[in-house]
């Protein structure tokens, strides 16, 4: 300030000596408090100014999960051998931060599950630990897995090749483990009934028992006499069958008794699919999603017994598709195509009285029968016996059509003789 302004402050205050000494003495301690606040400032950012170097981060976004400054710590859920470099940019956001999927979240092909859950099927979950596998698991067999096993228990089949025979005296499933495809084979320890199997029932007993099977390849050796399941001579198994293939043996599954449910399964290159010989019509199965094909003999066959199968598929076979024997067979929204058969009854063959017993072939939804082949009746062929009646519900020409050789539809007495049926309205 100027000496003017000076005087002016010093003459309000009063007194101009005085008054000047005190407001310089007043101006000059607040100039030396700004001088020191400004110097403990400067003093207190030096450190920054001096260049200080931040810790590098380890490479890949992850890091080793155990520093701060890890980009993986950024998400609590991404840790070691999560996401890096390796699994490509998806796994990573624009922060260069990790994704990984949570425990109940689906798994997808460019997102990892997190921490130590893994993929079991189509959602992360705790790792699975397998019953049986090669080595490292309680057991190397699916035998000594059954053997140990209480009632009840749940068997986890890592991938493999497994040769078995089990006689079934008790409640139990067995699966696949996580994504793997075990198959199983007869072991031809010994005949039963016959027949090398690899699950068969105890016809000793009368007790039913229920029999779980998911995710498993059951197929022959090549040789003869084998039948994969075989619950036949008493009955006793409820099959639960679910995403399991049957194949190269002389029948995939022969079973009589009631309560089977088949789901999304297939039953290829036997000599028949799926044999279902039934006590009397009220033993049941139903089959869902499956495929029956390209036997050397019929993918489907029920005798004196009922079944249905819906949303399935019939083809290749080559001595009738479905064969029905004084039971109850129900088709709903199923295709029969490419079948065919050296005598009759390409796509479907029904006879009443084989053994003592009417039977009822029932078409439902946008089931259809075509591209058969047979010398007679290459789409259905129906025998009545003149005291036993079979019963065609809702066939016609709409969904019996296009087969390629013979009649569409015919009847007989006697198997020799046919008689051709209009619009296959039998």
């Amino acid at each position: 300030m100027d000496q003017a302004a000076f005087d002016r402050i010093a003459r309000l205050l009063g007194g101009e000596s005085t008054r000047r000494q005190g407001i310089a003495a007043a101006l000059g301690g607040m100039l030396g408090l700004a001088a020191v606040t400004t110097e403990r400032d400067a003093a207190v950012a030096a450190p920054a100014s001096r260049g200080h170097k931040r810790r590098p981060r380890p490479e890949g976004p992850c890091g080793d999960g155990t520093r701060k400054d890890n980009i993986c710590t950024r998400n609590s859920d991404c840790c070691t051998n999560i996401c890096n470099v390796e699994l490509g940019k998806k796994n990573v956001d624009r922060k260069g931060r990790c994704r990984c999927m949570r425990r109940g979240q689906p798994c997808k092909a460019d997102r990892n599950c997190c921490n130590t859950l893994t993929c079991n099927g189509e959602v992360c979950g705790e790792a699975v630990v397998c019953t049986v596998c090669a080595s490292g698991c309680p057991y190397t067999t699916v035998e000594a897995a059954y053997a140990a096993a209480a009632p009840g228990s749940v068997i986890l089949i890592d991938a493999g090749t497994y040769p078995t025979q089990i006689l079934v005296d008790k409640n139990i499933t067995l699966e696949a483990c996580g994504d793997a495809d075990p198959v199983l084979t007869p072991s031809r320890e010994s005949l039963i009934d016959s027949y090398y199997v690899v699950m068969a029932e105890d016809s000793s007993s009368t007790t039913p028992r229920s029999i779980t099977l998911s995710g498993l390849t059951f197929t022959g050796t090549g040789a003869q006499q084998e039948w994969l399941l075989y619950a036949e001579a008493a009955g006793n198994i409820a099959w639960n069958i679910r995403n399991c293939t049957f194949s190269t043996a002389d029948i995939g599954l022969h079973t009589a008794g009631t309560g089977h449910v088949i789901e999304n399964s297939t039953f290829t290159k036997c000599g028949a699919g799926l044999w279902f010989s039934g006590f009397d019509v009220s033993d049941s199965l139903t089959a869902t999603g499956c495929t029956f094909s390209d036997c050397t003999g019929s993918g489907f066959v029920v005798d004196s017994a009922t079944a249905t199968l819906t949303n399935c598929t019939v083809t290749g076979n080559q001595d009738s598709g479905c064969g029905v024997y004084d039971g109850n067979f129900t088709l709903a929204n199923t295709s029969v195509t490419g079948n065919s058969s050296t005598s009759w009854g390409g796509g479907v063959f029904a006879q009443a009285g084989y053994d003592s017993g009417n039977t009822t072939v029932t078409f439902s939804g946008t089931t259809l029968v075509t591209g058969n082949t047979a010398p007679e009746a290459s789409g259905i062929g129906v025998v009545n016996n003149g005291v036993f009646t079979t019963t065609v519900i809702g066939a016609s020409s709409a969904n019996v059509k296009n087969n390629l050789t013979g009649d569409q539809c015919e009847i007989s007495t006697d198997a020799v003789n046919w008689t051709p049926v209009a619009n296959c309205a039998y």
